[in-house]
């Protein structure tokens, strides 16, 4: 991951992130007390990813190889690209993502791509990368971008051939998924975050819900149905959705609004949904003191697995505090005129074109 080979350019402005960290050290203590801070500290580090949780990873990889597996796994995901073209070998042969030139670091925008893994069970952070989005914090436009990432990109991975995006992560986790992120888009990734649907179902009810609108009726019963699902496997199970158009959804209505898959556009309108809910959590962030958001983050912190340090964390509460009345601008990746459908391996996937796709994806980072 790119993060851990630093530019020079990263080098000089360490002295300036050092300096941020101070103060929001001091601030923090301004609000909680010292005492208060070495618990937030404690909890912080308890979200760390570790080696244990890469073998977990690893190990659960090699399980659902064997057919021995506890993923939630979609059952048209093996038929469904029966009726497509197959992808010519050497248009294959021809992507080349190595050559995607990366975009020079900027010490006011920060990117950091959310991982929600697809997994039956409410500890467990391994899977399939069902939702990838790259969460900008740009404090030089004064903004938050959300990108998602379509899960059926098709991609090279080491050891594995080529498969979908959303494999990566469950079959190497997720510093090689952030690199093949990074490979793909050109973009500087400065930190990851992993949730299960699960944990971000509790988040979602910690923060107090999401406001969607135009719900649908045929939306409405695909997202019943994924809920009725998701109650089998959780103690504090959900009611059904009875209503349309603008709606008030809980934590697993929302994941369940998140999975809906058959209605619409598919996969494409399913990142719509994503970016939607992500959207509203930052937006019910507007009216929230700082104090209250340090208190948010101690709830959500041992539901959240991550790279970044206990301090990295709090420089990131604090400019998201900074930003929270800020427009919440989204893209998604393909673009629609920049890639087509086809079939690998009886898989449907996405073969897009790469150098336009990273062109608009590192524009609208960086420079919008």
């Amino acid at each position: 991951m790119s993060k851990h080979s630093e530019s020079p350019e990263r080098q000089r402005t360490s002295g300036t992130r050092i300096m941020v960290w101070v103060l929001t050290v001091v601030l923090v203590l301004s609000l909680v007390g010292f005492g208060g801070l070495l618990f937030l500290k404690s909890r912080l580090q308890g979200m760390q990813f570790t080696n244990e949780d890469l073998l977990q990873i690893l190990e659960d990889a090699k399980n659902s190889l064997t057919g021995d597996s506890d993923q939630l796994l979609d059952p048209d995901d093996e038929s469904e690209g029966k009726d497509l073209k197959e992808i010519p070998d050497d248009e294959l042969e021809d992507q080349d993502f190595q050559s995607v030139e990366k975009a020079k670091r900027v010490s006011s925008i920060r990117n950091y791509v959310l991982f929600g893994v697809d997994s039956r069970k409410e500890n467990q952070f391994s899977g399939l990368s069902d939702v990838m989005m790259i969460v900008t914090i740009d404090t030089k436009h004064n903004s938050i971008k959300l990108t998602s990432l379509m899960r059926d990109i098709l991609v090279p991975i080491d050891g594995y051939g080529k498969n979908k995006l959303n494999t990566v992560f469950r079959f190497k986790g997720p510093e090689e998924a952030v690199s093949t992120i990074e490979n793909i888009t050109g973009v500087q990734i400065d930190g990851y975050g992993i949730v299960n649907f699960y944990t971000v179902a509790k988040i979602i009810d910690i923060l107090g819900g999401v406001d969607v609108k135009d719900l649908s009726s045929a939306e409405k019963d695909d997202l019943n149905k994924s809920l009725r699902e998701m109650n089998k496997y959780v103690s504090k199970t959900s009611e059904s959705v009875s209503d349309t158009g603008s709606v008030h959804l809980n934590g697993l209505q929302a994941v369940a609004y998140m999975r809906i898959r058959h209605v619409g556009r598919g996969d494409y309108q399913r990142t719509d949904r994503q970016r939607a809910v992500v959207s509203s959590l930052f937006k019910g962030l507007r009216d929230m003191n700082l104090a209250t958001m340090l208190s948010l983050v101690n709830e959500i912190t041992p539901l959240v697995k991550t790279d970044l340090s206990s301090m990295q964390i709090l420089s990131l509460a604090k400019d998201v505090y900074s930003l929270r009345k800020s427009d919440v601008k989204q893209l998604r990746i393909p673009l629609d005129d920049a890639h087509y459908l086809g079939s690998y391996n009886k898989m449907s996937v996405i073969k897009m074109d790469v150098e336009a796709n990273a062109e608009a994806v590192k524009q609208f980072i960086y420079e919008d």
